[in-house]
């Protein structure tokens, strides 16, 4: 997700049935004990931005974050222990907008942070494993997207375009099973159109045009399909559609004369949270992947935006199908 301020190859087998235990245990326990999915947000309900969470029927609003600066775009961690975030907290002057990547404990306790550099880091995005963090940064003097260890370690950068005079990739968003990670991009020449690649930055796919700028492509659970941001129809505002994910399949799900920003799939694919501020501030609505059933989730005077369900989806898409998929999303570019 782009900020509101701000205009690996696969893991070994070995890691991923490490990680994968303590992921299937939590979901268990949520399927035991009847827990319901939670929506991390930023808002300024509290004076400054900071990062809240609710149920995802709105309900129940809890503060985590509480610092005179800007804290913005909640990412869960798969297990739920964590929120990855954004943030202000750090920047010498007031008009730097020097975003860092942090890490918290799901309560808001022990933030600690992970990037450290003049420029913006921005965009953090959890691994569906939870061992590493992808994030947007200019740190090169063009945006492209990073990854690291969840620690902030063995920190990578794998876009490395210089097919256009400004290069800019943002925005990065990681598959359910962790092969493939769509981003924005301004590489297609005009505008930003949202684009696939391997996990280690690898054989980038272009996977819409749209002449205009298309930005925070977010994974349903299943791997079949990418929400994101659009902007260039009619309206020239920011509107919310989706794709399927061999590039065929465009839908618009919003439509009308204000913006529509910052998907996010619900963990049963059943909903999309995005924000809006059709009602005069941004707040959090919740619509179907058909466009129906459009409803208010927060409903403040305040502005809320940038939502982050949890549970975390689960790596649900079978591996064995990346090479046909891929194949048939490369026929068709």
């Amino acid at each position: 997700m782009i900020s509101p301020f701000c205009a690996n190859s696969q893991p070994h087998t070995i890691e991923i049935r490490i990680v994968l235990v303590p992921i299937l245990a939590v979901a268990l326990i949520n399927m035991q004990t009847g827990a319901h999915a939670q929506i991390a947000f930023s808002s300024d309900r509290g004076g400054d931005v900071d990062i809240y969470v609710m149920d995802e029927d709105g309900s129940n609003v809890i503060q985590l974050t509480n610092h005179p600066s800007s804290d913005v775009n909640p990412d869960w961690s798969p297990d739920g222990t964590q929120i990855a975030f954004e943030t202000l907290r750090h920047e010498r002057m007031k008009t730097d907008r020097n975003f860092e990547i942090y890490v918290m404990d799901a309560d808001g306790g022990n933030p600690t942070r992970l990037t450290d550099d003049p420029l913006v880091d921005a965009s953090p995005t959890w691994s569906p494993y939870g061992n590493r963090i992808a994030f947007a940064s200019n740190r090169h003097g063009t945006g492209d997207i990073y990854v690291m260890n969840d620690d902030g370690g063995n920190l990578r950068r794998i876009t490395h375009d210089d097919t256009n005079r400004s290069p800019y990739d943002w925005a990065p968003a990681w598959s359910p099973n962790g092969r493939l990670i769509a981003f924005e991009s301004t590489r297609g020449g005009r505008g930003s159109d949202i684009w696939l690649m391997h996990s280690d930055g690898t054989n980038p796919i272009h996977l819409h045009k749209n002449g205009g700028h298309d930005t925070s492509p977010v994974w349903s659970p299943d791997g079949k399909q990418i929400a994101f941001a659009s902007r260039g129809g009619k309206n020239f505002t920011w509107e919310i559609r989706r794709i399927d994910a061999d590039g065929e399949g465009l839908k618009s799900l919003t439509s009308n004369l204000v913006n529509d920003n910052w998907p996010d799939w619900s963990p049963s694919g059943e909903q999309i949270a995005f924000s809006s501020d059709r009602d005069g501030n941004y707040e959090i609505y919740l619509i179907n992947p058909d466009g129906e059933d459009l409803h208010n989730l927060t409903n403040h005077p305040a502005h809320d935006y940038t939502p982050s369900w949890f549970p975390a989806t689960l790596a649900v898409t079978e591996r064995e199908k990346l090479p046909t998929q891929w194949s048939a999303i490369k026929s068709k570019r």
